[in-house]
């Protein structure tokens, strides 16, 4: 009887250790699961605060880039260059298309292009920032683009003045680092269209809902991604900019 009693205070030792053991497990699982949780939503969040950071600082960059873009136009600034800090992004030429038709009171076409303007664009995960034609531009891929600075397209009372920048330069630059960009202006050309008309803009750009928006508010009929205006007085200069990145 002694044995046996000994035998049985044995195995409920065991099983009260295995009962232990098995508690501590359950409890790490749980732990783990509890942190997988919590990794599996804070981890987004903390990608999407980290983006919105640099994006936020990357704002005055580009206006400053886009204020470089003017000087060159201007004929202020002959090649100038400025230091941007990438910050684990991008900054790249990118694409987009308008095209413009010009007509005269008659009717008659007397102007049109099809111009592949191209941009300074800065992305940093799903978040992009550009300077397109004069304006700076920002947009993610969750929402519509914003304008942050307006474009060299002007309409005061009919009289409109149009400044198509035009980026040259298949270059492009990221990392966690500085890029140094120059700017140099290769040719300007001027057409004034003095006894009125319609000009007709199609836009095909990442941002172009915000650049409709801008139209609009400049007295242009907006429809789609179109925009037509008639004026009384048109100025239209084309600038040729050649755009340098170094690391």
């Amino acid at each position: 009887m002694k044995l046996l009693r000994i035998q049985f205070l044995k195995i409920k030792g065991q099983n009260r250790a295995a009962s232990e053991i098995i508690g501590v497990l359950l409890i790490m699982l749980m732990m783990m699961a509890t942190i997988s949780f919590i990794l599996s939503y804070s981890t987004p969040l903390i990608n999407n605060m980290q983006s919105s950071i640099v994006m936020r600082n990357s704002i005055p960059q580009m206006v400053q880039l886009r204020d470089q873009t003017l000087l060159v136009t201007s004929g202020i600034i002959h090649r100038p260059n400025m230091v941007v800090s990438s910050s684990k992004g991008t900054l790249e030429i990118g694409s987009n298309s308008f095209d413009i038709t010009i007509r005269d009171g008659s009717g008659i076409k007397v102007y049109e292009t099809t111009a592949s303007l191209r941009n300074i664009e800065f992305s940093h995960r799903d978040s992009f920032i550009a300077v397109e034609n004069g304006g700076v531009w920002k947009k993610s891929l969750r929402g519509s683009a914003i304008m942050v600075e307006p474009p060299k397209i002007k309409n005061s009372d009919g009289n409109i003045t149009i400044a198509l920048i035009e980026y040259h330069g298949g270059c492009s630059a990221s990392g966690n680092g500085f890029i140094t960009t120059e700017f140099k202006l290769e040719s300007k050309t001027t057409f004034k269209f003095e006894e009125g008309g319609t000009i007709t803009m199609e836009i095909d750009s990442d941002y172009q809902d915000a650049w409709m928006r801008y139209l609009e508010h400049e007295d242009f009929n907006v429809n789609g991604n179109i925009a037509i205006r008639d004026f009384d007085r048109l100025i239209l200069t084309e600038y040729i900019i050649n755009v340098e990145m170094t690391v």
